[in-house]
């Protein structure tokens, strides 16, 4: 076998080295790569936590504020509420309003009406009393006519009342049962004269 000189045997180990270094070279060079674009992804992570951040302290900033204000809040909120609830109660109230105002004109009505009513009573009253009244006198006229009329005698009557007077007292008995047959006959019906 022949033997290596020891500078071939230097340059192949160099060769041998060189090339591990190059592939190790070329190995960290794709792990820098790799590391690079880590380090870029964590570059816009921390951005992005970096931002989330930001608005996180703004967002505890506001709360801070609001707690601050958290009295000023609650009585506005409050304000709200009751000014919210008597709207509500104030437009469910309006109906009823409506109708008690109505009731109440109507019931109004009925008192003028019933205050009206005895005065209305007393002038019924008269009106039906002098009615009556005056229909009684009318009644009692009409009577006393009636009674004037039959009780009158006229003075022809009153002659022959006379005449049957005087014929009545002269006559004997006999006479008078023929006075009281002609008196109490039938027109028309012949008399009988016995001796």
């Amino acid at each position: 076998m022949k033997e290596i000189e020891p500078w071939a045997a230097a340059i192949n180990d160099f060769r041998r080295c060189t090339e591990r270094f190059t592939l190790q070279l070329d190995e960290l060079a794709s792990q820098t790569r790799v590391c690079t674009a880590v380090l870029e992804k964590s570059n816009e992570l921390v951005e992005q936590v970096d931002a989330v951040g930001r608005e996180i302290q703004g967002e505890v900033r506001k709360s801070e504020r609001l707690w601050s204000n958290a009295e000023e809040v609650a009585l506005h909120a409050a304000a709200e509420a009751y000014s919210a609830a008597c709207r509500g109660v104030d437009t469910a109230i309006q109906p009823l309003i409506l109708e008690l105002s109505v009731a109440t004109k109507a019931a109004n009505t009925s008192i003028l009406e019933l205050k009206r009513a005895p005065i209305l009573a007393k002038r019924y009253v008269m009106v039906v009393a002098t009615a009556f009244f005056i229909l009684a006198l009318i009644c009692v006229y009409s009577t006393m006519r009636l009674i004037d009329e039959a009780g009158s005698v006229s003075a022809q009557e009153k002659v022959n009342a006379q005449y049957f007077s005087h014929l009545w007292k002269n006559a004997n008995s006999e006479e008078q049962r023929i006075i009281k047959s002609v008196i109490l006959r039938a027109p028309m019906e012949p008399v009988v004269i016995r001796h």
